[in-house]
């Protein structure tokens, strides 16, 4: 079944810290497959989808990212994240072969206040 993409090899990780205050360029970061799962070469790969949900294990939101390694949290969700959301990528085949989940990564988003925009005395 050399269609199937090995997933083993993509470790996903991100750039945020729990509970820290949001900030727009929260990046995830995974690694490039290089073998399919019966050990053979992956030379069709075509891209990964980023799976997200604010419960560990449940993904309500899927975006198709093309066949990029590092993507912005808020882009790709079109949505300031607040609260906890974990993450998972896939990556896909020309044939449209989806892989496994790579491994969760979760994180706490949290959004300051603007401060005021005028001070005065009077």
């Amino acid at each position: 079944m050399k269609w199937l993409i090995s997933i083993a090899v993509i470790f996903l990780t991100a750039t945020v810290l729990i509970a820290l205050p949001y900030q727009p360029k929260t990046t995830l970061m995974w690694e490039t497959p290089t073998t399919n799962v019966d050990g053979s070469p992956l030379t069709d790969l075509a891209g990964f989808k980023v799976y997200w949900g604010t419960v560990s294990g449940t993904y309500t939101g899927v975006k198709d990212v093309g066949n990029v390694v590092t993507v912005n949290i808020a882009q790709t969700m079109a949505v300031t994240p607040k609260g906890n959301y974990c993450f998972v990528v896939t990556a896909y085949d020309v044939a449209l072969n989806e892989s496994d989940y790579s491994n969760e990564v979760c994180a706490t988003f949290s959004k300051k206040a603007s401060p005021p925009k005028t001070l005065g005395i009077q």
